[in-house]
């Protein structure tokens, strides 16, 4: 009995999840971020963060999106530093 009521529950819960709408995200949207954090014996204790965001546009080409940008700053102990910064567009510059 149990086994068939966790089978019935699973079934019930991917049947859910999978007939969800997806909803269709516009403009730039935060992708996400997460702390930069090291050790080198040369460099001494790296800390910082990175971060992504994403342009959808108007939607139309969702989940595709027409600019990302890609950020990281992170600094070391013994004084040197990170700074990245990474732009890719398929619109800017055509073909």
């Amino acid at each position: 009995m149990k086994k068939t009521l966790s089978v019935l529950l699973v079934s019930f819960i991917v049947l859910y999840a999978s007939a969800q709408e997806k909803k269709v995200k516009t403009g730039w949207k935060f992708g996400g971020a997460l702390p930069a954090v090291s050790f080198d014996s040369d460099l001494g204790f790296q800390y910082g963060a990175l971060f992504e965001l994403f342009n959808y546009g108007d939607g139309s080409t969702y989940p595709d999106y027409i600019d990302h940008t890609y950020t990281e700053i992170s600094h070391f102990t013994k004084g040197s530093g990170i700074y990245r910064f990474m732009y890719e567009s398929n619109h800017l510059i055509p073909g």
